[in-house]
């Protein structure tokens, strides 16, 4: 029996999610347990769409099974003494979360029921089952028209051959504005290239939801109950969780746009936040004619009522011109920043890598207009390839050349992602409002009962002088209230009030804002 130990899932074997070990067991010719014990004929087509058989392992619910997933030799001994090893092990996964094994066999076996049957393996009890064999595909199709129904669209897809799809039209932001794409679940592993739908055909783009994020570390990609990272609250970003905070001030709440990609090529989604007090617009971009470019920006208005500009770009991988490159800097205010992921390498920040086509167009760029300079340190990773293990600089910053002196870029520490976070930081205050926190009264803290044996009896004195008894009524509700109830804190925050240049709209948007809480610091 030979024995061999990795880390990683390799091409070829499903993948498993949230497993993070994995044991691999080969056998020979030469072992004693296997060797021509194989028990039925097997389907020995080597066709690529036949996949090896899976079966799913769980201990049974016992207090002797916790040490299952423990010792991987006296596992794999245990193994492969049993029907496993006599049909051929080709690899096991093992999941630690869900305490589950699943045991992939060198070949496609037209009847596993015999795996099926299996109760123990070596001293432990088991449970064996298959996976489960079809996974639903989520895509993207439209545009449709407002009118178009959710039951509208489900009935033209079974009327076009998709028996089992089900259509939901997908709306954007919390204000739930209707767009005119609808996300659509095909009953099968794939999604189809494209639809015919009243004599239309609509090309099939991948779903890309929300990510996954974890409430204790509130990085992505996994969950709380897994989590294995130190608590990060996401009110203070302090070490410890948002049950834990006590900090009831200087709080600051973050209002966001963004633009969220659902094309299978782009991926992910661009997003500002900008902070609740701090005074800022949104800069209303015109598209270029074969944008290539995902853009988004914001005015922010400094001490001195100077408005900056800051936009924040991505590059899904194209090639970019120059033209598309100074349209939208040309929107901009003469004091802009522009930030983000371009994909390009150019000597000019990477002295290492030769140029492309989009890495000479911005370079081009930089030439044509002398008002704005490349601030990225040259050669300053912010990306990570995994399979190349090398760094790249592909996140760039650009300011106008009278900011140059006062502007700083670094990276932070890893977050789970191939890229770093980079932080241009500019040595210019904004423009801030202070948001009042008004006390209210905690009427849970009393009984009306006592509140009204609180109350004074009026003095009747007549009605010559009404503005008197107004005060006199009103002054008795409120002592009769300080007596029986509690009222909450109040305050305001950030301490040092700033004027805001925005006006009344600005102040009422402020005030809707401060009612929400987020854990975005004011970074660039």
């Amino acid at each position: 029996m030979n024995y061999s130990f990795y880390q990683k899932n390799q091409s070829g074997i499903p993948n498993f999610e949230g497993f993070s070990e994995s044991l691999h067991i080969s056998s020979e010719e030469d072992n004693p347990i296997t060797q021509g014990q194989r028990p039925r004929e097997l389907n020995t087509d080597n066709s690529t769409s036949i996949q090896p058989t899976v079966v799913l392992v769980q201990p049974v619910d016992d207090p002797t099974n916790k040490s299952f997933l423990s010792n991987e030799i006296k596992l794999a001994k245990a193994l492969a003494a049993s029907t496993f090893g006599n049909w051929g092990i080709g690899k096991i996964t093992k999941n630690l979360g869900r305490n589950l094994l699943v045991v992939t066999m060198d070949r496609h076996y037209e009847d596993p029921s015999e795996l099926l049957k299996i109760t123990e393996i070596g001293p432990w009890k088991v449970k064996c089952r298959l996976p489960a064999s079809q996974s639903p595909s989520v895509g993207v199709i439209g545009p449709f028209g407002a009118d178009t129904s959710n039951e509208d669209l489900t009935e033209a897809l079974k009327e076009a051959g998709f028996k089992g799809a089900l259509a939901e039209r997908i709306f954007k932001g919390k204000d739930k504005i209707k767009t005119s794409m609808f996300k659509v679940i095909f009953d099968s592993n794939s999604l189809p290239p494209y639809v015919r739908i009243g004599y239309q055909q609509y090309r099939v783009n991948t779903y890309i939801g929300k990510p996954w994020q974890c409430y204790k570390c509130q990085r992505f990609g996994h969950s709380a109950a897994f989590c294995r990272s130190a608590p990060c609250c996401v009110l203070c970003s302090g070490p410890h969780t948002s049950n834990e905070c006590n900090k009831t001030t200087g709080r600051i709440c973050c209002k966001s746009i963004y633009i969220h990609r659902i094309e299978a090529y782009a991926g992910g989604g661009v997003a500002i936040l900008d902070r609740s007090d701090v005074t800022c617009t949104e800069v209303q971009l015109t598209k270029f004619f074969s944008s290539c470019l995902e853009v988004l920006g914001i005015n922010i208005y400094l001490q001195n009522g100077t408005p900056l500009s800051v936009l924040c770009a991505y590059n899904p991988n194209k090639i970019v011109t120059t033209r598309e490159l100074m349209h939208y800097t040309n929107q901009l205010q003469p004091a802009r920043v522009v930030v983000g992921e371009f994909n390009a390498h150019h000597p000019m920040w990477e002295p290492t890598k030769p140029a492309n086509t989009t890495d000479r167009n911005i370079a081009q760029m930089l030439l044509d207009d002398p008002s704005i300079s490349l601030i990225t340190p040259p050669s300053l990773p912010t990306y990570y390839n995994v399979y190349q293990n090398s760094f790249s600089t592909l996140d760039l910053a650009f300011v106008s050349a009278n900011f140059q002196p006062t502007v700083a870029v670094t990276t932070e520490e890893d977050m789970g992602s191939h890229h770093y976070p980079v932080v241009t930081s500019i040595g210019v205050p904004p423009s801030t409002a202070g948001f009042r926190k008004w006390s209210t009264w905690k009427f849970g803290s009393g009984t009306w009962e006592n509140w009204t044996a609180a109350l004074q009896q009026p003095e009747l004195q007549g009605m010559d002088d009404q503005q008197r008894e107004f005060t006199n009524f009103t002054s008795n509700l409120i002592e009769a209230s300080h007596k029986v109830f509690k009222k909450t804190k109040e305050y305001t925050w950030p301490k040092k009030d700033q004027a805001t240049p925005g006006g009344a709209l600005w102040l009422k948007r402020l005030d809707i804002a401060s009612q929400r809480l987020s854990l975005c610091p004011f970074f660039l």
